[in-house]
């Protein structure tokens, strides 16, 4: 309650200076918070979640995943082909510029696969852009991309995550890294007009933008701004210096909602959050590699409160059993967590030896501070000496690689990539980020990855899923409604194609 007093009263102290502000609306410029501050543009050098909501309208895949039918659609290729086990044929449309006014060919698409795959050039996740063998060019608007082995999201990963640079920009700087902070041109509805590292980013509708009915850009003006506190972001929005925040936790969002003027809108885009624990003692915390300790940790947690009272999306979240969501390709387990049993969690903590319980550091991710917060407070309950300690998206990618992380609360975003391999290939992809390590589900996430049969894959991929649950490696918590808080001049309408994705050109003005 002091939290929201002062948030509240922050505004009411800004308010003075609301009336002076130019109405937004009427000048068709949307203003929006960002919390993680980008550091590029670029979409393959840094590849934070929250610059996704920006970037991926200003840079196009190869094609575009109806998630709402399970389908592939066109977006820069109009078509393709499949012409064996490992080779994909793409024809693109003729008529598609960048931002910069080049033309669009063959020779871009090339130019980004080959530049993604180059093991000279180092990025987070690179192993997702190595199964290429050979691209061909066929014409200026058709290629051929050949995999050096079996791959099975081989059309989902062009439609997230080959995002296509500008050949002819990005190979003029002797760095890289410039083309994200200076000359970002994609082939989106989106153009950037200014990147500013200290403040934020403004773009432009693109008016050589694509006339397909599912590539938008409502509103003219786009700006991103940098406020990493969002008790400061919800001041500027009280003040009217903003126009939308999101990701607002649920009790900022209540005081928001009873505010003339602002509103708060949901929206389920696939989110869910879980807790996971170090197996194998990579970081040192031998209490964790008991499995017993382990089991007794997830009866700690009170899921349904989380769900119910912790994470944001105005009672939308419910509780997650199981470690892939329904919404994603290839889904199936049967095995559910331990009940929620502090009395039980207690004693099974004593027969592992720890009646007294032990230290046991959290890292939360900043978008899940909340959740963190409230997990290390139901394992105090039970004896546990837990604290939550906030980190942004290189910190995690950091700690993950070195395994320095006990225990980690993060969310996943299964809109990048709606598929169960996503979840398999983010946990257990390779030596370095496997926390398990465990030969049942090496052994069945590779089977899954070596056929398209879905039956087949949702066959082995439940065996993976129950057993990360029989060995109590990962708990879910629940799903988390992504909430976004904005005056009454904003409206929120996800696209039919994407509904599990949200992006800037989902906004709307009333």
């Amino acid at each position: 309650m002091n939290r929201l007093i002062s948030v509240l009263m922050m505004g009411a102290a800004l308010l003075t200076t609301a009336s002076a502000a130019e109405a937004q609306k009427s000048k068709d410029t949307l203003r929006f918070a960002v919390r993680e501050v980008y550091k590029s543009m670029d979409p393959y050098l840094f590849p934070d979640d929250e610059a996704g909501f920006t970037r991926r309208r200003v840079f196009d895949p190869l094609i575009q995943f109806d998630d709402s039918k399970g389908t592939f659609v066109p977006l820069l290729a109009k078509s393709w082909t499949r012409t064996d086990d490992v080779t994909l044929e793409f024809e693109l449309f003729d008529d598609v510029t960048f931002h910069s006014g080049n033309k669009l060919t063959a020779d871009d698409i090339i130019y980004s696969l080959n530049f993604a795959a180059d093991p000279n050039v180092k990025f987070p996740f690179k192993n997702r852009y190595t199964w290429f063998e050979k691209i061909e060019k066929l014409s200026p608007t058709k290629l051929r991309v050949k995999a050096n082995r079996f791959y099975n999201q081989d059309l989902l990963h062009f439609a997230f995550r080959s995002l296509i640079l500008d050949s002819k920009l990005h190979s003029s700087y002797s760095d890289p890294v410039d083309y994200g902070i200076k000359t970002p041109s994609g082939t989106g509805p989106y153009k950037v007009t200014n990147f500013d590292r200290n403040t934020g980013v403004t773009l432009e509708r693109f008016e050589g933008r694509q006339k397909l009915p599912y590539v938008r850009a409502p509103i003219k003006t786009v700006r991103a701004i940098f406020i990493p506190d969002q008790q400061t972001q919800i001041a500027q929005l009280i003040a009217g210096n903003i126009d939308l925040a999101p990701n607002v936790q649920s009790d900022n969002a209540k005081a928001l909602d009873a505010m003339p003027g602002f509103t708060s809108t949901a929206v389920d885009i696939g989110y869910y959050v879980y807790i996971g624990f170090d197996v194998v003692g990579r970081s040192n915390q031998k209490e964790l590699t008991d499995p017993r300790v382990r089991k007794a940790l997830m009866m700690a947690i009170d899921r349904d409160a989380i769900a119910k009272g912790v994470v944001p999306g105005n009672g939308l979240a419910k509780r997650q059993d199981g470690m892939c969501g329904d919404w994603m390709v290839a889904c199936a387990w049967s095995t559910k967590p331990p009940a929620y049993d502090p009395a039980g969690a207690k004693k099974l903590l004593a027969e592992a030896g720890y009646p007294n319980g032990f230290d046991l550091h959290i890292d939360t991710h900043a978008a899940m501070t909340q959740v963190g917060e409230a997990i290390a407070g139901y394992l105090r309950a039970v004896g546990v000496r837990a604290t939550s300690t906030q980190m942004i998206t290189p910190v995690w990618l950091k700690k993950r690689s070195t395994g320095d992380m006990p225990a980690v609360v993060m969310y996943l975003p299964t809109s990048l990539w709606p598929d169960s391999d996503y979840l398999l290939d983010t946990l257990f992809g390779s030596e370095g980020v496997d926390f398990v390590r465990d030969p049942i589900i090496q052994e069945n996430v590779k089977a899954g990855n070596a056929t398209r049969d879905l039956d087949k894959r949702r066959a082995v991929y439940k065996v993976a899923f129950d057993r990360m649950m029989e060995l109590y490696s990962y708990l879910p918590i629940s799903t988390v409604p992504v909430l976004y808080s904005h005056s009454n001049d904003v409206r929120i309408e996800p696209n039919p194609v994407t509904q599990r994705s949200l992006y800037m050109s989902d906004i709307f003005w009333n």
